[in-house]
């Protein structure tokens, strides 16, 4: 399962002023988006040390409750999923080497592989059933994972190493419930899971185990002796924080790191730079992430459609497009991106009609009675924060431009950074007027744990508080049809209600532009990413000094 949030999808480093051209542009690049596979190159040169960049501190390395991108990129290093899936995004063995399903789909069995634990205890169903039993206890914010297990209806162990899974319905999309790590019961039984030390130091039944965290630095992992699965080629692995893209860049010229996301002005700029030129290399792909600005559909600015679809009518997301990604975006309108077989391509966004907009305001009851150029309703000025995870220069300069077509319709908008932790857990908890972020794609189509409204603050990733009883009916129908078509034809129907509702203002896709040392082979890009698949980074390795 993947995220909601995507710490800085957009990383612009450049400090400047929202959709203002450089003083002296650099020469236009050629948008080369596609997809790249060198996992039959090689062979893999071992040993050696990858140097990976976080944008952020991670808020918990704890499995079951990482709810961003930063603990996740960590955790996929040193946990193994109970299933993967493959650079095809299909599902493939982690540490159960095969599984079966009843006919009627409401029992699972798995089998587990010979794997073990950083002190060499076995893996055991055990470990499955601990794992299970916290990920449906309303009291542990498994958010990334509850949705999956709803029906839950018990597990048991038939032997050390096979075990039993019992839902009390079919869910069409059940397999990507079991795409999550485990956790280890004789560690954590007896201890109070919200403050387990795993939320430091997870452990290991992966290629690496945690070495040390070296708050707002480092955190370095190294090889776990006791992995019995295909060996990784790089002995260790260092993930570096820098929130700051100029910092990053430098260190990646530099050979302090070997990879990072680029901001679209820094891809730009990287093709007349000559010292980039003799150490890194580019590449370009959309993924099924998407940028989005929420609203809290409980907060008396937000809580009717006229409004919600007003604030989608004043931002120009064609300039964005323009201006800030030189086309290397796509705009969308829904809660997919546009390559997940879910999104509706007949659904158009909404067009940038500031007139229309302010039509719609007004038929809301937001006036400015007072002359003063601000917007009121019910005694209250039309005035909030938008609230948005420091270090990423991008999504600073989207939410200046949304500032700026705001203002213009009397509506105040006050862009805040918050360090990205502290951002994360007002996410959770749906503590915001307005947050600008990202939707970090997941190839199971399924968004209940997103906009059903029993999945609102605590229970699960509804931040926003959405809450339509028919997308409830539809989210709830497709989870259990069987029949793909039939699904296309729910997600599309929930696609149009979303969109009409407008609980976001859903912005657009931008191609994800990375930057990796010439030095690192073994790459693969795909839907999801570099690196949320499996094997991923662990594949990559080192080609020798020339």
């Amino acid at each position: 399962m993947l995220d909601r949030r995507l710490a800085s999808a957009l990383a612009l480093a450049a400090a400047v002023s929202a959709c203002r051209q450089p003083a002296t542009p650099p020469p236009e690049r050629s948008a080369a988006i596609g997809y790249l596979d060198e996992s039959a190159l090689g062979p893999p040169r071992p040993g050696g040390t990858l140097f990976r960049r976080l944008e952020g501190e991670p808020a918990t390395l704890n499995p079951l409750l990482q709810t961003d991108d930063y603990g996740s990129f960590v955790i996929a290093d040193v946990a193994r999923n109970l299933i993967d899936l493959d650079k095809r995004l299909q599902p493939v063995g982690g540490l159960a080497d095969r599984w079966e399903s009843s006919p009627d789909g409401r029992t699972w069995t798995f089998h587990l592989r010979d794997a073990a634990w950083e002190d060499g205890t076995p893996v055991t169903s055990r470990d499955a059933l601990f794992t299970f039993e916290k990920v449906t206890d309303p009291k542990i914010p498994a958010l990334l994972f509850s949705s999956g297990f709803d029906g839950y209806a018990g597990a048991e162990a038939v032997d050390d190493r096979t075990f039993r899974v019992h839902f009390r319905e079919p869910y069409a999309f059940r397999i990507y419930a079991f795409n999550l790590p485990l956790v280890c019961a004789a560690r954590n039984a007896k201890r109070d899971f919200l403050s387990s030390p795993d939320d430091r130091a997870p452990f290991s039944d992966g290629p690496y185990r945690i070495a040390r965290w070296r708050t707002s630095e480092s955190i370095e992992l190294v090889r776990n002796p006791r992995y019995s699965g295909p060996r990784a080629p790089f002995d260790r692995v260092v993930f570096r924080i820098l929130p700051d893209g100029a910092q990053a860049y430098r260190a990646l010229e530099r050979g302090d790191i070997d990879e990072m996301r680029l901001s679209t002005e820094q891809w730009r700029a990287s093709a007349t730079d000559a010292s980039f030129a003799s150490c890194c290399r580019t590449t370009l792909f959309y993924d099924l992430s998407y940028f989005y600005i929420g609203y809290n559909n409980k907060s008396p600015l937000f809580a009717d459609v006229p409004t919600r679809r007003a604030m989608a009518m004043l931002l120009d997301r064609g300039r964005i497009v323009r201006d800030l990604f030189y086309g290397t975006a796509r705009i969308l309108s829904g809660p997919w991106a546009p390559d997940s077989p879910a999104y509706d391509p007949s659904v158009a966004p909404y067009p940038f009609d500031p007139a229309g907009a302010r039509a719609l305001l007004a038929s809301a009851g937001w006036k400015d009675t007072d002359g003063d150029g601000v917007l009121e309703r019910a005694g209250r000025k039309f005035e909030f924060d938008l609230l948005y995870g420091a270090g990423s220069a991008s999504v600073r300069q989207v939410c200046e431009v949304f500032k700026s077509d705001l203002e213009k319709a009397g509506v105040v908008c006050r862009p805040r950074a918050v360090e990205w932790a502290a951002f994360t857990k007002r996410m959770d908890a749906g503590d915001f007027e307005a947050v600008a972020s990202s939707w970090s794609g997941d190839p199971n189509p399924d968004v209940y744990g997103y906009w059903a409204s029993s999945q609102g603050p605590p229970n699960g990733l509804n931040n926003l508080s959405y809450a339509n009883p028919e997308v409830d009916r539809l989210l709830a129908e497709v989870r259990a049809e069987p029949d793909a078509g039939k699904r296309r034809s729910l997600f599309s129907r929930i696609h149009r209600l979303i969109h009409d509702d407008a609980p976001a203002t859903f912005v657009f896709q931008g191609a994800q532009k990375y930057a990796v040392s010439r030095s690192i082979g073994g790459l693969v890009s795909t839907p999801v990413g570099l690196f949320r698949f499996w094997p991923d980074s662990t594949a990559w390795w080192r080609r020798p000094a020339p």
